[in-house]
Formats: C-alpha cells, structure tokens, sequence
C-alpha cells in the first residue's frame, strides 16, 4: 500500500507548522505509516498548487509568490507520485491565523479545489488540526466547520498517527477508536525524522517543532486556544523520548529546533532541567561524542 502526505501546514496555540518549521503532524504520520511497513511520500500544498496551476521562474519574479515558494524535494515526481498513490492523507488545520512571510497554509476548501482537478483513484483522509474543530486563515472569523467537508474527503480522522495499523485492519472503512498516549508515539517519532529530507527547507532554514506535552493543567484555559478542548488531561513526554526523537531528527541533518508543543513550557521545562541536572554527564558525553563524528565524517571528505 502506498501513502502520500499532503503538509498544508498547521499553526496553532501550542505548535507551529508553517515553513521554515515542519510540525509534529507530517513526522508522526510519517513514522506511523514507516513502522506499519508501508511506502510513504511527502508533498506540500505547494507542490500541488504548483503542479496544477504552473511555477513561474523565481529569479524573474518581481514579488516572491508564497502559494508555490516551498517545493518539496520531491516536486519533479509529483504526477507519478500521485498516479502510485492509494492512500492520501491531508495534514491540514490553521487555529491561529497570522501574517505569513514565505508560506500561505493551505485550508480544507482549497484543497477540495485542488484535488477536484485530479482524476487518480486514491483515497483521501483529512487529519490534523482540521479534522478537530476546523481551520481558517483570518483571525476573528469563525473556522470552517469539518462537518461541512464530510462529503468531500472520504475520511476524517484526527490523530490518524495513533491508528494506521487499525485502519488497515478494517480497510479504511472508517474512523476507529484506540488508546492514545506518548509511549505509543516513541517510535513513530524517530521513524518520522526522515520525512525531513524532502522539506523544501532543508537543510539549512529548517526548524523542527518538538512536542514535549499535550492538553492544559489550568482550570480555565486561554480564550485562544484549543489545546484544552482536543485533549481534556494533560499528560507529558518522557525526557528521554523528546531526546532521542531529536537525535534522530539531528542525524539527519537537522540543526534548528523549537522546544514550542505544548500548552505551558514552565511546567515541562522544570521536569527537562531536572533530568539534565541528574544525567548532565552522560548527556555531555552523547552531545559531544555525535559532533566528534560529525566533524571526523566532514575531514575525511
């Protein structure tokens, strides 16, 4: 079975997802599919806006055109990419619209448009924030209801990363329900890192999003935000797992990270410096060890 991950980039109160940052969404789906044995892709909005609608040439570019400015790596393979595609999952949800400078996320109607223009059978599945309570690129508007896109997307599953091997099982006839936490997401983390290659920000400008925990610990939360009403406890990722997630994401190339997914840093950041003050050896040691091999790889080139 082949999937295709469709980044339309998510921005919310508690994680960011628009280019230069590639968010939490694309990488545990990514993994989720990668641990379930399957072949996985990765195109943004970008690519299928500009594979539809054409790509001027930058450099003649009077003003940069951010609908078509991040094409994936893998933007020359699209039309084939999509023709071997069987399952297409759209990682879609804007919950704090801003003013984007190199990027314009993509919303569940625009890509109803877009995907309307393709004739190849595959199945599509909107998940993301989007597949909770809506999205919407303008502030103080109110975000367009997913109920109004049941009939477009033939699925609309949030938190599909927790259920691909269920999903299989039943077919993709419909949504399932199963336990959802950290130490299920662990692996699919690591595995998730490779889809980095193929960001139109990598190496160099590419800032990973890192989730260190989910739902909010206040008794009345911020009136903009929807981390309180997708996750109604709060729970936190291991330290260990938040390290090793961003080892691999290290390995492969990565070198920018944003300690930003979650509700309240404070609170996580007290729990991650006690766990450096207690392995701050062991961690130095690891740090300093990964960029001895790093530099020995770069002088014997």
């Amino acid at each position: 079975m082949r999937f295709t991950i469709l980044d339309c980039y998510t921005d919310e109160p508690a994680g960011l997802g628009v280019p230069p940052y590639i968010g939490t969404y694309p990488r545990y789906v990514y993994g989720a599919v990668k641990e379930a044995g399957d072949e996985v892709n990765y195109l943004t909005i970008d690519d299928l806006r500009g594979f539809l609608n054409g790509v001027k040439d930058k450099e003649k570019e009077i003003k940069t055109n951010i609908k078509v400015r991040n094409l994936s790596k893998k933007f020359s393979e699209i039309s084939k990419i999509l023709e071997k595609t069987n399952i297409l999952i759209i990682v879609c949800g804007v919950h704090t619209p801003g003013k984007y400078l190199s990027a314009l996320p993509g919303t569940t109607k625009e890509v109803i448009g877009l995907l309307s223009q393709i004739k190849d059978d595959f199945l599509t599945i909107l998940s993301g924030p989007a597949a909770h309570y809506g999205s919407g690129l303008w502030g103080g508007r109110i975000a367009r209801d997913v109920a109004k896109d049941f009939d477009y997307f033939d699925l609309v599953i949030p938190d599909i990363e927790f259920k691909i091997k269920e999903l299989k099982e039943n077919n993709f006839s419909e949504d399932v329900k199963v336990e959802m936490n950290y130490s299920g997401i662990r692996k699919k983390a690591i595995l998730g890192a490779e889809i980095v290659k193929f960001h139109p920000c990598f190496p160099d400008f590419l800032i990973a999003e890192i989730e260190t925990s989910r739902g909010c610990a206040r008794k009345e939360g911020c009136s903009f935000c929807t981390e309180p009403l997708k996750y109604c406890t709060v729970e936190r990722r291991e330290v260990r797992d938040i390290i090793d997630e961003v080892k691999a994401l290290a390995s492969f190339g990565v070198k920018n990270f944003r300690l930003g997914k979650q509700s309240c840093f404070y609170i996580v950041a007290d729990s991650i410096l006690k766990y450096a003050y207690k392995n701050y050896e062991k961690i130095f040691e690891n740090i300093i060890s990964f960029y001895i091999t790093k530099l020995s790889k770069i002088f014997i080139r």
